[in-house]
């Protein structure tokens, strides 16, 4: 019987050039890891898990996992920025509470 892959998660966002991404390749019907499959170039481990490098060029790109007698994955979908945002919070004044004078 062939088995259904599974790719989780579904996403990832990534910084350009980072490093990697690390998704898990699983047996959609039992759950059990799969050994083998291709996903973006780079073969699963024996736990299911594949390291993709993230690219240098931001984007999004989509990837199936595949492995002979065996069914497509659902798409992974990553996306690549440039760089994230450094949001620092705005610092705000502290009210000032005056009492009526009396």
């Amino acid at each position: 019987m062939n088995s259904f892959l599974k790719v989780s998660p579904d996403y990832a966002v990534a910084q350009a050039g980072s490093g990697t991404v690390t998704v898990t390749i699983t047996d959609d019907s039992t759950g059990q890891p799969i050994q083998g499959a291709v996903l973006g170039g780079v073969a699963s481990d024996s736990s299911g898990h594949v390291s993709i490098p993230v690219p240098a060029r931001a984007g999004c790109y989509q990837m199936k996992a595949s492995k002979n007698s065996a069914l497509r994955s659902n798409a992974f979908y990553l996306a690549v920025v440039d760089q994230f945002a450094g949001v620092q919070p705005v610092p705000q004044p502290v009210p000032q509470v005056t009492s009526p004078p009396l």
